[in-house]
């Protein structure tokens, strides 16, 4: 199931201010392996 757009953006809006702060999590968090749908999705 996925989730809401409003939760996604919500999500997303807080990782991008996450990732301003912390280098490590940016590092990761700028993997290209890596999408919101994909983390939401839990079938």
């Amino acid at each position: 199931m996925k989730g809401t757009e409003h939760f996604k953006n919500v999500i997303q809006n807080y990782l991008d201010e996450q990732a301003q702060y912390d280098e490590l999590f940016a590092e990761n968090y700028r993997k290209k392996d890596k999408d919101m749908d994909s983390s939401f999705n839990t079938s």
